[in-house]
């Protein structure tokens, strides 16, 4: 058995005059065409973001204030079989119904306590860092079937990104 000798050979390549190794400023310049395109798409996407949520804050505000009433409304039943809470108008300010500071611990009737808690409502409607341009109303509707039944609809209205936004709740007092 013959031995083989076998040697290993290492090529390296040399740089020939004229042929250049590495990125070009072509290349360098396509990369970052591209990676700016990504930032301006992740701004983008943040814009969008930050917009929606304040949309879902402003929809949750309003929930909140006819939530709110709505309370107000169950909790001084007296108040409103009196008409305290009957006929509200988007157009009514919270300055129309101004003059309860002592209340609800010294309000002497309970109409007084239902235009306490109107003021408060009105009050916050009209806060621009709780709704933009908001108001609401209050509306009591009639039950034929149960006469001693208070049905009220509830709204509260606002502007959201230039255009008029509205909710509802309708509710039932005994």
């Amino acid at each position: 058995m013959a031995k083989v000798h076998t040697t290993a050979r290492y090529h390296t390549t040399q740089a020939r005059p004229g042929c250049e190794r590495g990125f070009s400023l072509l290349e360098v310049l396509i990369a970052l065409l591209v990676l700016s395109i990504g930032l301006l798409g992740i701004a983008g996407l943040q814009t969008f973001s930050l917009q929606f949520n304040h949309q879902s804050y402003e929809r949750t505000q309003a929930t909140l204030l006819i939530s709110d009433m709505a309370e107000k409304i169950i909790a001084n039943p007296l108040g409103g079989r009196a008409g305290g809470y009957d006929g509200i108008s988007p157009a009514a300010m919270a300055s129309s119904y101004s003059g309860y500071g002592s209340c609800p611990s010294n309000c002497a009737t309970t109409s007084d306590l239902a235009t306490y808690d109107l003021f408060l409502w009105k009050s916050a409607l009209e806060n621009p860092k709780i709704l933009a341009q908001g108001t609401g109303s209050i509306t009591r509707v009639p039950d034929a079937a149960d006469v001693d039944a208070l049905i009220y609809d509830i709204s509260v209205q606002w502007v959201e990104n230039n255009l008029p936004m509205s909710q509802t709740m309708r509710i039932r007092t005994l």
